[in-house]
């Protein structure tokens, strides 16, 4: 196990239980003792046999076990709107480029390589010779077809077709004639040229940092024609390495299993996956959840809270001392919000956005209701992690606790000590304890500060998301998380191309509608810039205006533990949430 990503804070409760624990004496201040004195993890894993991967042959078969919150809204990769789809739909499509899961550099896929002119708008992408659609009666014989050129060419197109606003507000201002094929103008997209059945070439308006990006995000993922004319939206072949299996009748079990003919192979020439299944159990209740692992029914829990762990530590230490169960911790690429409609009462005026802001102590958010497991939310939407080390984040202000501004603006806004204000219901993912905790301590903060009431009401993910995407909802908790590793993929969300005129017009993923021509303009010179420093500092400038007109109220950057079963090798943890089971095996 690697004990070093344990805390300080962590270390001094386990001692503390050490005091009150008599029974367990013995294993908690040899857990201790090991914490003080261990080296580095990476010399523990590469000085043990038994943990040290590079030892061990990979072992074909077997199945992993994984539990969500709930089940999938959708398997269609363009309109991935919560993170349980983008993990299940990540194990069943492939794309051009993929992400690395370790370092989450983009590499090749079913593009073998690619090149970009000298003005960076002009890629072009060499294909291999070997990949396949998944087998599916939808093709001749049941045998699924070689993909070529032609099948990337009808991708761009279905993405940036009516059907598909998410699709083509991600490529609209990148591909060149994206907009006229939209609007009905002409009949192709004047940027995709098709060489042959391996190669094409695709022009972009203007330089675009993220377009390679974009594309290893499921969203660039490869769409068959036959499929599509066959079942639509409800398609569920790809290209991936795990096939769609079945769904249970009551949507609590998912299966996928291994793609027979997928065209990756490991460096030895064993063609990948090496598991035969990946389940997927959906579970509402963190403690099923956490009982479910503890009984050795899943194979991987993932973000435990810190108290938890702690528990699970107490619990479990003859497990955790025999190296059993082990544990990660990991920087997330998202950012957890209270979301404001901003084009309804009462926030619809900035001036109630920012007493919000000033109203919440995050700090004592992050000490006593989070237990420390995150960092405050002090700046901007992007959070601040390693892979973003060029970021300016020193350079956007944020929103301090000040109660007595917050009553300020409030009362310049019209409701001075709260008088009048409206009824607020704020929403929740069911099932989340922590979001709920929060909201409480929250609640009360506002109370005290504002001398207002809100009502918390948790409803079901699917259900939230589209009472955001449809301006129903007032206020709600709002995590994002990045498809890509990229500042862009944070402040797009409130790129005013995704806010429709019409306030009851599907918005997605800019559901706060918020506007601003400065802002856009700024967003949209940073993404076409090709030096990162200029980029990046074109980013901040964007994200300030964002911040000053307070759509939503940031509350802070969180942090995972993930803990799994010794038995799962290859498996990597990153900051996005991406998991490649490609490469996974189970040791028996």
């Amino acid at each position: 196990m690697n004990f070093n990503i344990l805390n300080k804070k962590l270390q001094n409760q386990l001692f503390s239980n050490l005091l009150k624990l008599t029974a367990i004496s013995f294993f908690i201040l040899l857990l201790v003792s090991i914490i003080k004195c261990e080296s580095s993890p990476e010399d523990k894993l590469n000085n043990d046999p038994t943990l040290k991967q590079d030892n061990l042959k990979p072992i074909s078969g077997g199945m992993i076990r994984i539990a969500e919150n709930e089940c999938y809204k959708t398997l269609f990769p363009s309109e991935i709107e919560e993170t349980v789809s983008y993990k299940v739909i990540s194990q069943m499509h492939d794309g051009l480029v993929a992400l690395n899961p370790k370092t989450l550099s983009v590499i090749p896929a079913i593009a073998k390589k690619w090149e970009v002119n000298d003005a960076q708008t002009t890629y072009t992408f060499y294909l291999i010779d070997n990949a396949y659609f998944h087998d599916d009666p939808c093709f001749p014989e049941g045998k699924g077809s070689k993909i070529t050129s032609q099948d990337f060419n009808y991708t761009f197109h279905l993405l940036c077709g009516n059907f598909s606003t998410t699709g083509y507000n991600a490529l609209s201002d990148k591909i060149l004639g994206a907009k006229e094929y939209h609007s009905g103008k002409k009949d192709e997209i004047s940027g995709i040229n098709i060489i042959n059945d391996s190669v094409f070439t695709v022009e972009l308006i203007e330089p675009a940092s993220s377009f390679i990006h974009l594309l290893a995000s499921p969203l660039g993922s490869v769409i068959s024609k036959d499929a599509f004319e066959a079942y639509g939206k409800g398609l569920k072949v790809g290209a991936g390495p795990f096939i769609y299996g079945a769904l249970n009748t009551d949507s609590s079990e998912l299966q996928l299993y291994k793609n027979n003919n997928y065209y990756k192979y490991d460096t030895h020439g064993n063609r990948l996956p090496y598991l035969d299944e990946i389940s997927f159990t959906f579970e509402s209740s963190e403690e099923k959840r956490e009982e479910l692992f503890s009984n050795k029914k899943l194979d991987l829990l993932q973000g435990v809270s810190e108290i938890y762990l702690e528990k699970f530590f107490i619990e479990n230490q003859e497990t955790f001392m025999s190296r059993e169960f082990m544990v990660d911790r990991k920087d997330v690429l998202a950012t957890d919000c209270y979301e404001f409609n901003n084009t309804i009462e009462p926030f619809n005026d900035v001036r109630v956005r920012k007493a919000f802001n000033y109203a919440i102590n995050k700090k004592k958010l992050i000490e006593n209701t989070l237990d420390n497991q995150g960092k405050i939310g002090l700046k901007g939407v992007v959070p601040n992690v390693k892979i973003f080390k060029n970021y300016n984040y020193d350079s956007i202000v944020g929103y301090p606790y000040n109660p007595s501004k917050a009553a300020k603006l409030l009362s310049e806004a019209g409701y001075p000590n709260g008088k009048g204000f409206p009824e607020v219901v704020l929403e929740l993912n069911i099932g989340n304890p922590t979001q709920i905790e929060v909201a409480k301590e929250i609640q009360s903060q506002l109370l005290m500060a504002l001398n207002i009431n809100i009502t918390i009401e948790q409803i079901h993910m699917s259900t939230l998301i589209n009472r955001a995407a449809l301006g129903l909802s007032q206020m709600n908790h709002f995590t994002w998380v990045s498809e890509y590793p990229s500042p862009a993929d944070f402040l797009n969300v409130f790129y005013s191309g995704n806010a429709p005129e019409d306030p009851t017009e599907r918005a997605w993923p800019n559901t706060s509608r918020y506007k601003n021509k400065t802002f856009d303009k700024l967003l949209k010179e940073a993404i076409s810039t090709t030096d990162e420093s200029e980029r990046y500092s074109l980013f901040s400038q964007a994200e300030q205006i964002l911040i000053d007109d307070a759509p939503v109220a940031v509350l802070w950057y969180p942090e995972i533990y993930n803990i799994y079963h010794s038995s799962v090798k290859n498996l990597s943890f990153n900051e996005l949430y991406y998991y490649d089971f490609s490469s996974v095996y189970i040791l028996k």
